[in-house]
């Protein structure tokens, strides 16, 4: 009961920096707040987390071998050398790590700033991933980079898209996944009024099984001899998450009308359906 008292106040306390610095532009409420997380995470014991003292055990081993001695996800492996090089101490690489998750989430929250409440946001974010990001470390840093990088679709800045997915891939592979958004994104927006490059949907098909039959050969490969001796647990984790994704949908189909911004009405008939289709899909 402990532990959950300090794991729901740290929860409170950063959303509400994330809502002051929302409603005064004060961007450092929101750093102090991704700060705050990080810290938190990265001084963790090693009892913290179930794969924790394995991932501090790794940092040790890989201190003596080259990154490239490693199958895949090589600019992890390659921070991690040079982060234990700077201070040979696991909660500081952890700490960064932390960092780099919290921030690319947080950060990318920000963009939204104004269109909802940045303390219900984090407060979702703390309750669902935080401690999901001192369990599965990589995965992790990989799904929030691509969730940050995900604002440079909008912007309609594909290469860097590209290019952040392609950071996401080194530091997990399980990333690859993000070729799979542009076609999707550019479907979704493909209508005359979009003011976006929009391509023909045999073009976008044509790719998009590309890129599948792609992704789908590279996993198989990297991941055969795993899942010959796994079994394919959900748990009751995925379901509910799955609940919850439905129970807010209904919720903004209700959301439209009175008390609205045009900001906010817009926000709620384009981007934010697109998010509910990546997150149905994933």
């Amino acid at each position: 009961m402990g532990t959950l008292a300090f794991y729901f106040l740290l929860i409170i306390i950063c959303a509400a920096m994330a809502e002051r610095a929302a409603q005064y532009g004060k961007k450092r409420w929101l750093l102090a707040a991704i700060i705050l997380l990080s810290v938190v995470a990265g001084c963790r014991a090693a009892s913290v987390g179930t794969d924790t003292s394995r991932v501090m055990a790794a940092l040790y081993y890989d201190m003596g071998r080259d990154v490239f001695a490693h199958s895949k996800d090589y600019l992890y492996y390659f921070l991690c050398k040079v982060l234990m090089q700077i201070w040979a101490n696991p909660s500081f690489v952890l700490t960064v790590f932390a960092l780099i998750t919290n921030g690319a989430a947080l950060l990318r929250l920000w963009d939204f700033a104004g269109k909802f409440s940045m303390f219900f946001a984090v407060c979702l974010y703390g309750l669902f991933y935080f401690g999901t990001s001192m369990n599965i470390v990589r995965q992790m840093m990989a799904v929030t980079l691509v969730f940050y990088f995900s604002r440079n679709l909008f912007k309609q800045e594909y290469i860097q898209f590209y290019l952040g997915a392609m950071m996401a891939f080194f530091i997990h592979i399980s990333a690859c996944i993000a070729i799979m958004l542009l076609p999707v994104f550019l479907l979704y927006f493909d209508s005359p009024g979009a003011k976006r490059i929009r391509l023909s949907r045999g073009c976008i098909a044509f790719f998009s099984t590309i890129g599948a039959v792609l992704l789908v050969s590279f996993l198989s490969g990297q991941y055969d001899d795993y899942l010959e001796f796994s079994g394919i647990h959900i748990g009751l984790m995925q379901p509910v998450t799955l609940c919850v994704l439905l129970a807010v949908y209904f919720v903004y189909l209700a959301s439209h009308g009175g008390g609205m911004t045009a900001e906010q009405e817009n926000f709620l008939q384009g981007d934010i359906r697109f998010f509910f289709l990546l997150s149905l899909i994933g």
